[in-house]
């Protein structure tokens, strides 16, 4: 591995995030639990926001960009074996709700499955200035704040690290979450 993330500052244009957005909220929208699945359980003092899933092949215009910039950042920094993008998660961070979710990674280490969760991806769709906090933290070196908050960066960064979204204070804040998974780390 040579770095913690990969980012593209502004690399989706406004109109391609606010379609995204307007399209995402057209889906019927639910409560952000924390686990896996239907083992989640809610805990709004941990997470709190609406998600909807982005479904193929309705979305694979967000899929295939998405794949696309996981595997160039995977090419250029991290080495994973991966094999699929399994689920693309719309996320809404509304200061009404005090929105935030605390420090967490978004591998399970102990499912039961084959594979891990290697690659996480987000887009930021909401102009910086339409919300204030809601601030996407990582852990280790993280990225200059102010390019990450630009409409339409793509950040990469491996699944184990830890990050967060700290608590919107004002507006709604809108992105897109994907998961690159692969087979188990060793």
């Amino acid at each position: 591995m040579q770095a913690w993330w990969q980012m593209w500052t502004g690399y989706f244009n406004p109109d391609w995030c606010q379609g995204v957005v307007s399209r995402g909220l057209a889906l019927k929208p639910q409560e952000a639990v924390v686990g896996r699945d239907e083992a989640g359980r809610l805990d709004l003092e941990y997470r709190t926001s609406k998600i909807r899933w982005l479904k193929r092949p309705q979305w694979d215009y967000v899929a295939n960009e998405m794949e696309s910039l996981v595997k160039t950042a995977n090419n250029s920094a991290f080495g994973f074996d991966l094999n699929f993008l399994k689920e693309i998660q719309f996320t809404e961070y509304d200061s009404t709700d005090k929105g935030h979710y605390d420090w967490h990674e978004d591998v399970f280490w102990k499912g039961n499955t084959s594979h891990h969760r290697k690659l996480s991806i987000v887009i930021q769709l909401t102009d910086p200035d339409e919300y204030e906090g809601g601030e996407l933290e990582l852990e280790h070196e993280p990225p200059e704040q102010m390019a990450l908050r630009q409409q339409g960066t793509v950040i990469v960064f491996p699944s184990f690290h830890p990050h967060r979204v700290t608590n919107i204070t004002k507006g709604i804040r809108h992105s897109i979450v994907g998961w690159y998974e692969g087979p188990k780390f060793r």
